[in-house]
């Protein structure tokens, strides 16, 4: 198994957490956690839930993930910010620091300001 995290909304500071099985990431869907504010948290694992069962065999888990969570994933080349003005979005903040010693990333997202926390 691969774990691999995701920026799904910089502004709502959403990530997602996928673990795929590299044996099986075409033929089922991949496990899925996702990290920020509540509220948008809540909505992205209503639309998980709903629509995993049309998780499709013959699509990219990439092409599944965009379809079944209603998103775009940004390509590296569309990105208009540089990857440090995202971590510095990222970051959390009470430390400031987007990874810790043991290399953890903000997890918790505080309602009422969307900022991250460790």
């Amino acid at each position: 198994c691969s774990t691999l995290r995701i920026l799904l909304d910089a502004t709502q500071r959403t990530t997602c957490e996928i673990q795929l099985d590299v044996l099986k990431c075409d033929s089922q869907p991949c496990e899925c956690r996702f990290y920020g504010v509540k509220q948008e948290i809540m909505r992205l694992e209503q639309k998980w839930q709903e629509h995993t069962h049309e998780w499709d065999t013959e699509c990219s888990p990439r092409q599944n993930l965009q379809h079944i969570l209603g998103i775009i994933f940004i390509d590296e080349d569309d990105i208009k910010q540089s990857k440090t003005e995202y971590i510095l979005e990222m970051e959390c903040s009470m430390c400031l620091e987007f990874k810790t010693d043991d290399n953890r990333i903000p997890n918790i997202g505080c309602d009422a300001c969307k900022k991250l926390f460790h």
